[in-house]
């Protein structure tokens, strides 16, 4: 396996949580919340996948992390 390719995935999937987390919320989620014209069912079905999407980069990070970690033993 390409180790530096899995380090390099788990970096850019961290930084990418970052930016979606503590940029991209306040910048979306939050005026799109706000929004009085979207109906209430598209509101909080978008404000869902975002959080949504947001745990998975998380999660596809930590598990490369630890995919990285189990073949150095």
């Amino acid at each position: 396996m390409q180790i530096y390719l899995l380090w390099s995935a788990v970096v850019m999937s961290i930084i990418t949580f970052v930016v979606h987390t503590f940029i991209g919320a306040p910048r979306v989620a939050k005026p799109l919340l706000e929004n009085k014209d979207l109906p209430i069912a598209s509101k909080w079905l978008n404000y869902y996948t975002w959080y949504i999407t947001t745990i998975f980069t998380l999660l596809m990070g930590g598990l490369w992390l630890c995919s990285l970690k189990s073949n150095e033993n």
